[in-house]
């Protein structure tokens, strides 16, 4: 136990004479902690660079892009879609947002374009994801705008079908008393007689009558014209033979006097023959013209028939028409009436009209097992065993190859001391080291970054008995390489490679479980 004391003041020796080494070992820790702290100690959200980009730029593009500005975010308008993509590709932007142009509710569907430098894997999904965030909560707000417009509508829907019940009944009712009164019009169009003929008036026959009259007449008038010419004439003869009689004057002014008196009866009938005949041409030819216009209004009067006809025709062919699209009419109302019944069930059978609800009809809550505490909090567990293993192994293999390259070596060797007592020496001496640094780093993050710890915490000695453990395996890698390699500067090659190595497979970069199954597997053991 003397011998492995005895060693373990040579470590010590050994790295004093390197004042360098001591104000590493002293200041390294410190000056870690402190640069983490300001770094880290914080809660603030990831500040970013956005570029944004569009043709046109509307009201609704300008509400996302508000949406965006906040202190964390700097939104950043480029010239073209290039040169925005180009500032991702130089690290200007850590993403770069491309709206459509004319952005508005009326299109069939908008789409945003994300340019983001995948290169920068350990910041691209927190880029993506919080970007997604931001533009999810506008997207949110106008989906809830357009929901409740549409709940709105369907309500008014609903309200307007219930108030058109009515109508729809009454105009059934309405179709079958129009159609009731079409057939009792076409029965009585059916019911009117609009036949028309000619014989039924005769007027050829009475104008061939009354020409037959009129040949009379005037057959009557010229035997009666002859017959008074013949009873003038004899007149005439019988004065001459009374004038040639042998009888007194008085005698024969007597006779001459009776002759004429019939002479001049004889000329009065004479007159009144013609002049009745000439009364009896005058009315046959008012018999004629009446005739004539009778004719004509006949003529006037079958024609209107005719037409009377053909329209009742038509008419009865309209009625038959219109019974049709009625009873079509029936028939559409009949499904208009079963299609807003099936409506009204629908909207009726809606499970949820609240537009909040429709649009998120589950809501998360992340609730963390832990209380909010700044990003140092969470990287502190990470960055103590990144330290201690960053310094177990540099500072074992280092110890190492000091006492494989130290004159007194040899003189070590040959005493008669056990390997092992060399070899625990050498690991006490790594662990009391790794211990103090420990201490000020946890002594720093507790008193200056306020780093929730302390000794009467239930997990305090699960803390302390794995740093000593993690330590323990750090030093002996780092105790292997040293023994490994025969020159210090491929044995600090061979410990920088290694804790590389296992920085690299670590999940402070990338997740370990994009890692590949194969590979996945020992990165567990990291």
């Amino acid at each position: 136990m003397k011998k492995l004391f005895k060693l373990i003041g040579k470590n010590f020796k050994l790295l004093a004479r390197s004042k360098t080494s001591a104000l590493i070992i002293l200041l390294g820790p410190l000056l870690i902690m402190l640069l983490a702290g300001l770094a880290f100690n914080n809660t603030n959200t990831y500040s970013m660079n956005i570029g944004v980009f569009s043709e046109d730029y509307t009201d609704l593009t300008e509400s996302f892009i508000d949406n965006l500005k906040t202190e964390q975010f700097a939104v950043l308008r480029t010239i073209t879609e290039q040169a925005c993509i180009n500032k991702v590709k130089e690290g200007h932007f850590h993403v770069c947002l491309v709206f459509p142009p004319n952005l508005s509710l009326n299109q069939s569907q908008s789409q945003l374009i994300f340019y983001v430098d995948y290169s920068k894997i350990n910041l691209v999904w927190m880029v993506k994801n919080t970007i997604t965030s931001k533009l999810s909560e506008s997207s949110s707000k106008l989906s809830l705008n357009l929901t409740t417009s549409i709940i709105d509508k369907l309500q008014e829907t609903e309200t307007e079908m219930q108030d058109k019940d009515s109508i729809i009944n009454a105009l059934i009712n309405k179709n079958e008393e129009i159609t009731t009164e079409l057939e009792s019009l076409r029965e009585k169009i059916n019911a009117m007689d609009l036949s028309f003929s000619d014989n039924d008036f005769s007027t050829t026959s009475i104008a061939s009558k009354n020409s037959q009259i009129d040949g009379l007449f005037e057959s009557v008038e010229y035997q009666g014209i002859n017959i008074t010419d013949d009873i003038t004439d004899l007149i005439s003869d019988v004065e001459s033979e009374i004038n040639a009689l042998n009888i007194s004057s008085s005698e024969k002014e007597s006779i001459t006097t009776i002759t004429t008196n019939i002479e001049s009866n004889i000329v009065t009938l004479r007159n009144n023959i013609t002049n009745n005949y000439n009364q009896s041409n005058n009315q046959s030819n008012q018999i004629i013209f009446l005739i004539s216009t009778l004719s004509q209004n006949l003529a006037s009067l079958k024609s209107r028939l005719s037409t009377a006809s053909s329209s009742k025709s038509t008419s009865l062919t309209k009625i038959n028409t219109l019974e049709e699209k009625i009873s079509s009419s029936k028939a559409s109302l009949l499904a208009l009436q079963t299609s807003i019944s099936k409506i009204k069930t629908s909207l009726s059978t809606i499970i949820s009209k609240d537009a909040s609800t429709i649009v998120n009809p589950i809501t998360t809550t992340i609730k963390p097992i832990t209380t909010e505490k700044s990003h140092l909090n969470y990287f502190f567990p990470s960055l103590i065993a990144l330290v201690i293993m960053f310094i177990a192994i540099l500072l074992a293999s280092s110890l190492v190859m000091m006492e494989k390259t130290s004159k007194a070596h040899f003189r070590n060797s040959i005493t008669p001391t056990n390997s092992i007592i060399f070899f625990f020496s050498t690991y006490i001496t790594c662990m009391i080291i790794m211990v103090f640094q420990s201490s000020i780093l946890f002594i720093i993050s507790l008193l200056v970054f306020k780093i929730p710890i302390t000794i009467f915490s239930t997990n305090f000695l699960t803390i302390i008995l794995l740093s000593l453990l993690i330590s323990t395996m750090f030093v002996i890698m780092g105790m292997f390489m040293g023994y490994l390699f025969r020159s210090r500067e491929t044995a600090t090659l061979g410990a920088v490679s290694l804790s590389s190595i296992m920085f690299i497979i670590s999940d402070l970069i990338i997740p370990i479980e994009s890692m590949p199954q194969h590979i996945l597997q020992f990165a567990k053991l990291n």
